[in-house]
């Protein structure tokens, strides 16, 4: 199986043709507020994160890089335990309920703002038939020259 991976010039938008207003509105939305890390200029997401294994030594090498920020996305029950975690910093890290294999569900944050995206065993657990679909989607969120890892 070989999953392809978008150029940033051709990754379009995430929303279906039905949706183009509702996705217009949602991205005007995001420049009129500010989300999560606005301000930062260096972005990361990790996908399924768990209990926080790679997301306290990336928070530990991050932590004297501000403009740095780390988004997570995982089950509820592991939000509370990163979020309970003594390492755990908000001023540098999002931990959020998301679903990646849900196209309709969106992020906390716009499209094309991420620098990098890590899966650590992620795509091992969606049914291989919604694989390249993920993939699309994700590529969405990052800037270009970002970098999708897995």
């Amino acid at each position: 199986m070989s999953i392809r991976i978008l150029p940033a010039h051709k990754r379009g938008s995430r929303a279906k043709d039905s949706n183009l207003d509702s996705e217009k509105h949602k991205q005007r939305t995001y420049e009129d507020r500010l989300f999560p890390a606005s301000s930062a200029t260096f972005r990361i997401l990790e996908v399924g994160c768990g209990a926080g294994n790679s997301v306290f030594p990336i928070l530990n090498t991050l932590q004297n890089s501000p403009e740095s920020f780390l988004y997570c996305d995982f089950a509820s029950g592991a939000v509370e335990l990163v979020n309970s975690h003594s390492s755990y910093r908000a001023a540098q890290c999002f931990a959020f309920v998301h679903d990646v294999c849900d196209d309709g569900l969106p992020y906390p944050f716009p499209d094309g703002i991420l620098d990098v995206i890590l899966l650590v065993f992620v795509l091992s657990s969606i049914h291989p038939d919604r694989m390249q679909g993920v993939v699309n989607l994700l590529s969405k969120l990052l800037k270009p020259g970002g970098m999708l890892l897995f």
